[in-house]
C-alpha cells in the first residue's frame, strides 16, 4: 500500500513537473512542442521526482545522526569509519546530482532550448545546489564529530 502511494506521488509530481517545464519553456522560448519533447520532459521529471526523496534523505542523514550518541571508537572521531562512510555517501549524492544536472543540460541543448541566458542561469542554479548540498552535508558531519569529541571529553572528566 505504501509503495503504491509513493509510486503515485512520484508519477504525479513528475508528470506535473514535466508538463509545467514544457509550458514554461513554450511560453518563454518559442518552439514547437512535439510528442517526443513531451515524452522526454515527462520521463526526466519523473526521474527527478524519483531521486528527490533519496536526495533529501541522504542530505539530512548526518544532521539526524548528530542527535544520537555515537561511539566512534577512535581518539580522533574525524578519522572513524562511520564518518568516512557518511562522507562517501554524501559525495556520491553530489556526484549523482551533477550527473542529473548534466543530463538535463544535454536534453535542453538537444532540443535547442539552451540559449546563453538560460545556460548561465541553469549553471548558476546547479552550482548553487551542488555547493549547498556539500555544505549542508559537511555541517552534519562536523556536528557528529563535535558531539563525539564532547562525549569523549566528558568521559575523561568524569
Amino acid at each position: 500500500m505504501q509503495t503504491e502511494r509513493q509510486l503515485c506521488l512520484v508519477i504525479g509530481f513528475g508528470s506535473l513537473g514535466g508538463l509545467t517545464s514544457i509550458a514554461l519553456a513554450h511560453s518563454t522560448i518559442i518552439f514547437d512542442v512535439s510528442a517526443i519533447t513531451v515524452i522526454v520532459a515527462l520521463l526526466c521529471s519523473i526521474q527527478g521526482a524519483m531521486y528527490l526523496p533519496t536526495f533529501l534523505a541522504v542530505l539530512t542523514l548526518p544532521y539526524q545522526l548528530s542527535s544520537y550518541p555515537l561511539n566512534l571508537h577512535t581518539m580522533d572521531p574525524a578519522n572513524s569509519q562511520i564518518i568516512a562512510r557518511l562522507h562517501r555517501i554524501l559525495i556520491s549524492n553530489i556526484f549523482f546530482l551533477g550527473i542529473f544536472a548534466a543530463f538535463i543540460a544535454i536534453w535542453l541543448w538537444f532540443f535547442g532550448l539552451l540559449q546563453p541566458q538560460i545556460a548561465i542561469v541553469f549553471v548558476g542554479i546547479q552550482w548553487t545546489l551542488i555547493v549547498s548540498t556539500f555544505l549542508i552535508g559537511q555541517y552534519g558531519l562536523v556536528q557528529i564529530i563535535h558531539k563525539a569529541k564532547q562525549q569523549k571529553l566528558q568521559g575523561y572528566c568524569t
